[in-house]
């Protein structure tokens, strides 16, 4: 065929043949490939070439989900090629350069991967998708649409997103948001809504419902309902909300924290003495050493000894940094002695140092020997099917030890004798003997 008939076939081609020959040129040979690039690049504008670029970034990255979405998944080091991929038609959309019908098209596609949910990818290409539908209400109806076709609970979850925050449709919102009021944040993405619309009473009620119905975490409810009834000075409220943490063994700590907080403001001190008492009892928390000082502010010195016995005893029980801490402060040194001589052992059988180390560093000059004992146990307990880097490690409470004998008991012999018998007990272990050949 003659150049000028085949240039005249060409202008009777529809877009869909001309698109079918272009690819197939483009598939099959890459000189002509070349070619196509550099006319974009010379010929096309600015917004074409964007609008080329963010298909070419979509297809490269669909073919990878592909395979991503086939059982066996696609090769990992593809993974990174796809996100940036994804990225840069983020990208390319901040600078407004993809036209909706781009948009529309990579859309549909996108949500025709992620509905498979296989991927691994299906954050980033919702990621993607809601950059794409930006300000442009007729991109996110047609998300919510192409979400609907999969009404999983995320999916619905996300529907329920789009409508409040991208749709601002409150009728939608709520229509749907009350067809999914399971968990307990269910029940507080409701109630924010409400108060934000500032209907405060719609807002109590659904976190009143919350309590009863909702499943999980009700962390958000419980907090909300105890600060509206602290305000509203509703005694009664506040106690029954109390009770229902009680109850549920969830959120004890919080409530009680306002409570006492509420009772200090109205000068009821009684009252706040009976909340920090339950503070110290109730688990999951970790503030014993506070509560422990502000009962001390609430009692007479007469009365908080009468009680200080069994409240180290529980805060014992609870939280040992704590306890020891409130020990170092009240100058029971013999409390801790007890932790330190009969140290406590992990998960993992080992004595744990963490906390008990810097103790015995505080109470070394008052009761030396004993601390040499408790090194002593460290370093025989860290030995124990060690390495070289553990021998090495280890060293540090020879150190110690050596450090009271010399500088605090001032018995050099001690030492000397104390170190031979280590030697002697573990020369089957020349790397430990070499470690321990610097204290010669």
């Amino acid at each position: 065929m003659e150049k000028n008939d085949l240039i005249e076939e060409i202008k009777e081609m529809s877009k869909s043949d001309l698109y079918k020959i272009l690819k197939h040129l483009i598939e099959s040979n890459h000189i002509f490939r070349k070619e196509i690039e550099k006319y974009i690049e010379k010929n096309l504008n600015n917004n074409i070439k964007s609008e080329c670029n963010a298909i070419n970034y979509w297809n490269k990255a669909k073919k990878i989900i592909s395979k991503f979405n086939e059982y066996g998944g696609g090769p990992y080091n593809e993974e990174d090629k796809c996100i940036k991929y994804l990225d840069n038609i983020i990208l390319l959309n901040e600078e407004g350069k993809i036209p909706n019908e781009s948009k529309v098209k990579i859309i549909k596609e996108g949500f025709f991967e992620y509905h498979k949910q296989n991927s691994g990818f299906e954050d980033s290409i919702t990621d993607m998708i809601f950059s794409l539908c930006g300000d442009t209400k007729e991109l996110w109806y047609l998300a919510v649409d192409k979400l609907k076709e999969d009404p999983t609970d995320y999916n619905q979850s996300l529907i329920i997103s789009i409508y409040r925050d991208d749709l601002e449709d409150n009728e939608k919102y709520l229509q749907e948001r009350n067809k999914k009021l399971n968990r307990g944040m269910d029940f507080w993405d409701l109630a924010e809504f409400y108060i934000y619309e500032d209907n405060i009473g719609k807002a109590v009620i659904t976190c009143e419902d919350g309590l009863k119905k909702g499943k999980g975490r009700k962390d958000e409810l419980f907090e909300y309902l105890i600060s509206y009834y602290i305000n509203k000075n509703d005694e009664d409220n506040i106690i029954r909300i109390l009770e229902v943490a009680e109850k549920e063994k969830s959120n004890m700590p919080m409530v009680l924290n306002h409570i006492y907080e509420y009772y200090m403001s109205k000068n009821e001190y009684e009252k706040c003495k009976t909340i920090l008492l339950r503070l110290i009892d109730s688990d999951n928390h970790k503030d014993h050493y506070d509560y422990y000082n502000k009962l001390k502010t609430l009692f007479s010195k007469e009365q908080f000894e009468n009680i200080s016995v069994e409240l180290l005893d529980n805060i014992e029980k609870k939280d040992l940094s704590d306890y020891l801490l409130i020990c170092i402060n009240e100058k029971k040194y013999e409390n801790i002695l007890m932790h330190i001589v009969n140290p406590k052992k992990n998960y993992m059988g080992k004595i744990d140092t963490t906390i008990l180390d810097q103790y015995a560093s505080l109470l070394k000059n008052n009761y030396p020997r004993e601390i040499i004992s408790y090194y002593k146990e460290v370093f025989e307990d860290m030995i124990k099917n060690g390495n070289r880097n553990i021998y090495k490690k280890s060293s540090v409470y020879i150190r110690q030890m050596i450090d009271i004998y010399i500088n605090i008991l001032n018995d050099e012999k001690s030492c000397k004798l104390e170190l031979e018998s280590i030697r002697q007990k573990h020369k089957q272990k020349r790397a430990l003997i070499e470690e321990l050949s610097i204290f010669n």
